[in-house]
């Protein structure tokens, strides 16, 4: 169909099924499940381990495991589930002390039921949709309650934060290496014949030459570094002995490079948000002209690839895309809007496929009142956000996580706006995450 993409193709992504001593892929699932859960179950902080390993889960990409043609279960849906009830007996104790579920999360979930009635048959336009594909963006959604719930009994504990957050960055300096290491030396393949499929780069229209991240399954792994590069922030604060920062630079400067090889344009684009807005929020003008000035007269020496990828993303951002990458995202929104105004009511779960940008993709399947309350929900949490970072809080250390969450938001909005990642858990959880993460500790 005409304007419809679907997202189910990228599960061609997936790692082979190659041995590594011994093991397939889907062994390492096994053993990296079985293996988190029985440190959170054996740990006496079980809930701040378990949480932690969930966060490593993000590590694992496209390794799902096969259900239907249409629905794949991912590892970190079999550790959340696991963790939620784990967490549920000791939950209303943590809830009261510390949060409040947000009411815009309710009424979203009043809407979860009409995307299956706006699906049926008769009354969807584009006719039948499988009902596993139906149910694998659903469930991408429902994973939000139970992260919620997992997230609230954790963070009671202390140095949960510190867990969960130097896991989660960990996890975007794992991708970022491993990607630039496969992109610089694609022989270091046969090393790992079970879990690189094609390491050779890929070159774009404007000839920009691009890391494939096929361990993780796709460039798209650079989604989760951009999360994760602003926790470096509040980790420095945290690790004060000199080798540590040393590592926290080192890491941050490898999740920089693992997204500038990934290539994505609106992950360029984000990091220099993130850049940006942090040199504003530490309100000292030499360090941001330290930092801003070298980044950008550095852009000149990139060579002429990057400069045309660059100006490409311009044209995108002023409505006259150049290549057939942005003409044809920009056609997919412009369906959109033109369903969306079609459709008020929504064409059902999955009925727009892969829009490549949730606000829309949202208004599109659940109609324009769970379209318009998903963008407000985010809008406001970000102001909230914003306000409570740079007017309300004054200690340090809570300031300087208060940042860190602040701009991984920022990235979030940035993945929800340009790309769509509410099509596959390895890709809609960390969103989830750093949202839920914000929520908590606004409120706490």
């Amino acid at each position: 169909m005409v304007g419809r993409r679907s997202h189910r193709g990228s599960n061609n992504l997936q790692a082979p099924q190659g041995i590594l001593l011994g093991f397939s892929y889907r062994y390492v699932i096994v053993l990296a499940v079985a293996c988190g859960g029985l440190w959170a179950l054996t740990s006496r902080q079980r809930l701040k381990a378990g949480l932690a390993a969930f966060v490593c889960t993000f590590a694992l990409g496209y390794r799902t495991i096969l259900v239907t043609a249409n629905y794949r279960v991912h590892p970190s849906e079999i550790m959340l589930w696991g963790l939620f009830l784990l967490a549920l007996g000791e939950l209303p104790h943590a809830k009261q002390r510390m949060f409040r579920t947000p009411p815009w999360v309710w009424l979203f979930v009043c809407f979860w039921p009409l995307g299956f009635v706006a699906a049926i048959p008769g009354n969807g336009p584009w006719g039948r949709v499988p009902w596993d594909t139906m149910f694998s963006e659903f469930r991408d959604f429902l994973l939000l309650l139970p992260l919620g719930v997992v997230a609230v009994a954790a963070m009671a504990r202390k140095d949960s934060w510190k867990w969960a957050l130097t896991a989660l960055f960990a996890v975007g300096t794992w991708i970022g290496v491993t990607g630039y290491l496969e992109y610089s030396f694609p022989g270091v393949a046969a090393l790992f014949p079970a879990f690189m499929s094609n390491p050779d780069p890929t070159v774009s229209v404007d000839g920009f030459v691009r890391a494939g991240f096929s361990f993780w399954g796709g460039a798209n792994a650079t989604f989760v570094v951009v999360l994760s590069t602003p926790i470096a922030i509040v980790l420095w604060q945290w690790y004060g002995q000199g080798w540590q920062r040393a590592l926290i630079v080192g890491a941050a400067a490898a999740q920089i490079l693992g997204i500038y090889v990934g290539g994505y344009r609106s992950m360029w684009l984000t990091l220099a948000i993130e850049v940006v807005l942090w040199t504003l929020i530490m309100r000292r003008p030499l360090w941001a002209t330290f930092i801003l000035v070298p980044a950008a007269a550095s852009f000149q020496y990139l060579g002429s690839a990057v400069h045309d990828r660059t100006a490409s993303l311009v044209a995108i951002l002023q409505g006259q895309p150049t290549d057939s990458s942005g003409i044809d995202r920009w056609g997919l929104a412009t369906h959109a809007w033109q369903t969306i105004w079609k459709y008020p009511w929504g064409v059902g779960w999955a009925g727009m496929g892969w829009v490549h940008s949730d606000f829309l993709q949202i208004a599109a399947n659940l109609g324009v009142l769970a379209g318009l309350l998903f963008a407000l929900a985010y809008l406001h949490t970000l102001l909230r956000l914003a306000r409570t970072v740079l007017f309300r809080v004054k200690q340090r250390e809570a300031r300087q996580l208060g940042v860190s969450l602040l701009l991984s938001f920022v990235a979030a909005g940035g993945l929800l706006l340009t790309q769509g990642v509410e099509v596959l858990p390895q890709m809609v959880l960390p969103v989830w995450f750093v949202w839920v993460l914000a929520e908590i500790w606004m409120q706490r």
